[in-house]
């Protein structure tokens, strides 16, 4: 674990330091300090444009407005200025990579970036919305329910309790049953 850690940290590196070499053949003489400023301002650019590569522009815009309000370079101040919002930290978690690929899928159909569905698959999950509250109008009661239209869910209960019911029922008219009620009662 700490080898593959190592490792990430250092593809890190490594495209920060791409991201500099790409930014001194622009013409930069001031440069991002360190590894989390230079990735901040790479994702904070895809996040302007996936198509192009925005990231000159964007550090150009960091550099006028840190001189401009004279505040201090920070990966914070990056994104900020970049994409106008600040991000909460994040956290990660393990999932499977066939649950991350559909995640991807869905979140592809639906036009945004999978970990923002994932954020709100989460939310609803954590926080579900009441819909019960008191400005929630509640709908007449029906006068009456037709039972063969009530739908319940299948849990393992209630399908071994049709199972149960309906081998009762095949056995009732399999065996000879008597006509006379009072034979069905036992002694």
């Amino acid at each position: 674990m700490i080898a593959t850690q190592f490792i990430n940290y250092v593809k890190q590196v490594i495209k920060a330091a791409q991201i500099s070499w790409g930014l001194m053949l622009e013409g930069f003489t001031e440069l991002p300090d360190n590894v989390s400023q230079a990735m901040r301002l790479a994702s904070s650019a895809r996040q302007v444009s996936e198509e192009a590569d925005e990231t000159t522009s964007c550090w150009q815009e960091v550099l006028d407005n840190a001189k401009n309000l004279s505040q201090p370079i920070t990966a914070s101040y990056i994104e900020n200025t970049i994409t106008g919002e600040t991000t909460t930290p994040l956290a990660t978690a393990k999932i499977p990579r066939d649950v991350w690929d559909k995640l991807k899928d869905r979140a592809r159909e639906q036009g945004v970036k999978p970990e923002k569905l994932l954020e709100e698959i989460l939310g609803d999950y954590l926080d579900p919305k009441d819909n019960y509250g008191p400005d929630t109008e509640t709908a007449a009661e029906p006068e009456s329910v037709d039972s063969s239209k009530v739908c319940l869910p299948k849990t393992p209960e209630i399908k071994a309790w049709e199972e149960d019911l309906e081998a009762l029922v095949q056995e009732r008219y399999t065996v000879d049953t008597p006509r006379d009620k009072s034979a069905w009662i036992r002694d």
